[in-house]
């Protein structure tokens, strides 16, 4: 490509180029530029990028519309211009042209509303970042549909990029053909008064530690009133209003991305010319000599590492790829063995320094790859999912197992995206199934980074991050307009990609259309009935659920197996919600029906499947027929006494959107409190609220029988170990920032444990990252002056702030602040105990778990406030996997030692306490989520993942060590002694 860059500058020096701006009037009022968050529908999943960012940068429009564009007898046409330089230190600029606009005979939304919206085209890229790219992007509509069209004429010649002829493009490399279309033209353009907009200039240029954020941005046409919020509709591909209504001007929503590997890296510049070289004198037999191959590959592997337009890990996994077949094709040629194969050759492949050891035994064969790789996710799930009386094998190798086959798949997929396509959501769909959202999480964002778009996955994508991230509150969302970071939406970018990707002029597929829509309609569903107060925004809340709940029903009409049950179901218990809060949405005669039609079906199937007891369950409530409901509940409570996230869907279900009190005493609150208690003291993998916890204390004693046959054998957690969790949490608080942002978790820990100068009074424990003064953490942490905690299970309505940090560790080290505050709490009902050891590894050199229980490994419960939500604790996957203790009955030093385990953490849980489920005592500080094995190093492109915690007994050691002269305190000073 260096030789076609130098003739189009050449040409442009010359004079013989053609710059499209320079026949275009400025825009007499600039147009507005507003960035959309994914959850206003960006796609793109936030990321910032510096001057030596490694990585492809793509550019991509969205959406256009002009509003005067088919109006009248003319039949107006309009079209895209853009252009991208891309400023390269090392070598001369690439410069790039391109024209796109609609077909209007073909594309399907002109019939609905008129515009000219399509789904997400990319205009430039995937093209390598390498310091500085310049953007120039104008909106265009022609005076006359025959001059329109005569451009659109030319561009359908030239292009090779028509999926169903919904969008047209001319553009590449600018060079002759181009300028002189757009010369052709010239005279075809509009005057001084058409309506367009123009001048969306950017200049993406990162210097020293600047950096660039990749995102979506809205360019809508300037004067008039300001348009104030707009989201864009990744369904319609449509700009809309706070209202919902399309935005009535002139706009364009165009995004930036990043990505990691080229998926054509194959096919860039010269290399593929010097790998046909090489291929053709394979085939040329003993007419090309041993020597001559070498020497061609020394060429093929030469223009792979001088290519500017590669990253170095496409560099070197390239070259790790062709020195693997080059070694095959010479013993090939031994054994005067001169075939074309396509093993040797491939147009695409997985890369050997892209997958693990255990994958490259079989790399001649990628189908034998991925039959291994899946084998390998099937047995570290199974294995996994009963971890009890594991031996020698160990959780932390079969956590090592499973991420390592994960990442084997994603690279499996990404050098081949077609071959994969099927087998691909069967993988995700067991990742999804077993609640291995991490790893699920891993596969999704991995395929993504490495440039490959896949609905399906984007949707599993989504769905992992909302089990484990949950959504960012209608508070949260507030306080980012107010200047806060930006809460991650990677599900909301997943779904708006993934909508795009379900489009007719993409992936065709209803259904996948259908479970987006419903799950973008359950993020905005949870922000609004758990928005603290009613106001504008927790309206447009539920009207923003209840609209994509609609269009996911509209949408399942047109799969192939009808079934709009789920979204009725869903929209019954938002419009009681709403009803609620004095909210209205929808009609309810249309509601009526649907419940209607949700009964006859479960009348008519018999006793039916679990969900579908449970969607009769609420049609019934919704009709008001509670005695019915009640049945449906109770025999849904059978049949699904085995699935506890099922059971926990459906009691939140009860609770947040039906308004059943857990506490209360009725045969609904009944059924609620069974559903929580089934799924907590069969130590199921779930999380739940301190109120919901309470809501089963309080009753615990009535229903223990009842509940007892439901478990049938399996072993309950006591009540009074409930009674005691609840005791324990209240010691647990939220850290906040002065404007109410959470920050992080911590926890009260009587100063007698820690040090003797603190023996009368409590302290407060958390992460240095969370609260520090000596360094930020690249704004992540808050100064301890600007701290404010609040015991939520204590005293929600007092606010505790910071006298001194007694002792802090870096997180590099114990990531621990010790806290003394400017008051002491009170009226604590219990407070957390030290355990003297930690729990035996779960895999021994003898291989027994623990010796107390030697079939049961050991397990951790993590309290905390996930995303600052309310207090919960964890009861999900919390095995202990590994710790750093040789011995764990060992005496504690002031060295740091680490505690893996497998209970999912959110941002906000940074700080929690970690207490054994044995003893209710506390071991550790949760501090991050890692990828690092313990005691180990990883082996190449192994992969790895586990929570981490910080072992409480060696931070006490540590505090001790250093605060040595520190005199003990009177012990007549406080109250506390």
């Amino acid at each position: 490509m260096a030789n076609r860059k130098r003739g189009a500058e050449a040409q442009t020096e010359q004079g013989g180029g053609f710059d499209w701006k320079s026949i275009l009037v400025k825009a007499p009022v600039p147009p507005r530029k507003i960035a959309l968050t994914p959850a206003q529908g960006s796609p793109v999943v936030s990321r910032e990028i510096a001057a030596n960012s490694d990585v492809y940068l793509s550019i991509s429009v969205l959406s256009f519309y002009h509003p005067e564009a088919r109006k009248g007898l003319t039949r107006q046409v309009p079209l895209i211009f853009a252009d991208a330089t891309w400023r390269r230190p090392t070598d001369t600029d690439l410069p790039q042209v391109a024209v796109m606009g609609p077909n209007p005979e073909a594309h399907p939304n002109l019939k609905s509303h008129g515009s000219y919206a399509f789904g997400g085209r990319t205009f430039f890229g995937p093209e390598r970042f390498d310091g500085s790219v310049d953007i120039n992007i104008g909106l265009h509509l022609f005076k006359s549909n025959a001059a329109g069209r005569k451009l659109v004429d030319f561009a359908r010649a030239g292009s090779k990029l028509l999926p169903k002829g919904e969008m047209l493009i001319l553009g590449g490399i600018a060079g002759a053909g181009i300028d002189g279309a757009l010369k052709g033209i010239k005279e075809l353009l509009p005057d001084e008064q058409t309506p367009w907009i123009v001048g969306v200039i950017l200049s993406l240029a990162a210097k020293g530690n600047e950096t660039f954020t990749t995102g979506t941005w809205a360019a809508i046409a300037g004067g008039g009133a300001d348009p104030g919020e707009v989201y864009f509709d990744a369904r319609e591909n449509l700009l809309r209003d706070v209202k919902g209504k399309p935005l009535q001007r002139a706009y364009i929503v165009y995004s930036i991305d990043a990505t990691d590997t080229n998926p054509d890296r194959l096919r860039i510049g010269t290399i593929p010319k010097a790998r046909e070289r090489l291929r053709q004198a394979h085939m040329s037999g003993t007419d090309v000599s041993d020597a001559r191959l070498r020497e061609l590959f020394r060429q093929f592997c030469g223009e792979v590492e001088l290519s500017d337009e590669l990253t170095q890990r496409d560099r070197d996994e390239i070259i790790a790829d062709a020195n693997e077949r080059f070694t095959r094709l010479m013993k090939q040629r031994e054994g005067f063995n001169f075939a074309d194969d396509a093993e040797l050759f491939p147009a695409k492949d997985v890369s050997p320094a892209a997958v693990s050891e255990s994958a490259l035994r079989a790399i001649t064969d990628g189908g034998q790859v991925a039959a291994e790789t899946e084998a390998a996710i099937d047995a570290s799930l199974e294995g996994l999912a009963h971890p009890d009386g594991l031996a020698d094998e160990g959780l932390s190798e079969l956590v090592s197992q499973l991420y390592t086959a994960v990442d084997d798949y994603a690279a499996l997929v990404r050098s081949n995206p077609e071959r994969y396509r099927t087998q691909l959501r069967g993988v995700a769909k067991k990742l999804r199934d077993r609640r291995e959202f991490k790893a699920l999480m891993s596969l999704a964002t991995a395929v993504r980074d490495g440039g490959v778009e896949i609905g399906w996955l984007h949707y599993f994508g989504a769905s992992a991050d909302v089990e484990m991230n949950g959504a960012p509150s209608l508070a949260d969302l507030a306080r980012a307009e107010q200047g806060d970071p930006l809460p991650p939406m990677v599900a909301e970018a997943f779904l708006t990609r993934a909508i795009q990707l379900a489009g007719r002029d993409l992936e065709n597929d209803p259904g996948l259309l259908s479970d987006c829509l419903g799950l973008q309609g359950r993020i905005w569903k949870q922000r609004a009935v758990r928005a603290k107060e009613v106001n504008e925004a927790t309206r447009l809340a539920f009207e923003r659920s209840y609209a994509f709940y609609m269009q996911g029903m509209a949408a399942t009409t047109q799969s192939a197996q009808p079934d709009p049950e789920f979204h009725q179901v869903n929209l019954l218990g938002l419009m009681r919600a709403a009803q609620a809060r004095g909210i209205t949405l929808g009609k309810k005669a249309d509601a009526a029906k649907w419940a209607r039609a949700i009964l006859k079906a479960a009348k008519k199937g018999g006793s039916g499947s679990d969900w579908e007891l449970a969607n009769a369950g609420d049609a019934a409530l919704y009709l008001g027929r509670e005695a019915e409901a009640i049945a449906h509940y109770t025999a849904y409570l059978e049949k699904a006494k085995e699935k506890p996230f099922a059971l926990n869907a459906t009691r939140r279900q009860l609770v947040e959107m039906w308004g059943i009190d857990p506490k209360a005493n009725n045969e609904l609150s009944h059924i609620a409190r069974q559903m929580a208690q089934l799924a907590m003291r069969s130590m199921a993998t779930v999380s739940l609220t301190i109120d919901e916890i309470e809501a089963m204390a309080e009753t615990a004693g009535p229903e223990a029988g009842e509940l007892e046959a439901l478990l049938d054998g399996v072993k309950a957690m006591p009540a009074a170990d409930i009674r005691k969790v609840l005791k324990l949490s209240q010691s647990v608080g939220k850290v906040c920032a002065p404007n109410g942002r959470a920050v992080g978790t911590g926890f009260l820990l009587h100063g007698r444990h820690v040090h003797p100068a603190l023996a009368n009074e409590y302290l407060f424990l958390t992460n240095d990252h969370v609260v520090c003064d000596e360094k930020s953490y690249a704004g992540a942490s808050i100064r301890s002056a600007e701290a404010c905690i609040v015991f939520e299970d204590l005293n929600p309505d007092e606010i505790y702030q910071v006298s001194e940090i007694f002792w802090r560790s870096d997180s590099n080290t114990h990531d621990c602040a010790i806290l003394r505050l400017h008051k002491q709490p009170e009226g604590l009902l219990g407070e957390l105990e030290i355990q003297d050891s930690l729990p035996l590894r779960h895999s021994t050199e003898t291989g027994q778990a623990d010796k107390d229980a030697p079939l049961r490994a050991p397990r951790v419960f993590v309290v905390g406030h996930p995303n600052g939500r309310g207090l919960e604790i964890t009861f999900e996957h919390n095995y202990i996997i590994d710790h750093e203790l040789k011995n764990p009955a060992a005496k504690a030093t002031p060295q740091p030692v680490r505690i893996h385990y497998r209970a999912p953490t959110e941002p906000g849980n940074s700080g929690s306490p970690v207490l054994s489920t044995s003893s209710l005592k506390l071991i550790g500080i949760h501090h991050s989520t890692t990828d690092e094995p313990l005691g180990r190093m990883r082996k190449p492109n192994e992969s790895y993942k586990a929570n981490e915690g910080l072992w409480i007994q060696a931070i006490i050691a540590a505090v001790r060590a250093e605060k040595a002269d520190v005199p003990a305190a009177n012990a007549a000073a406080s109250g506390l002694a």
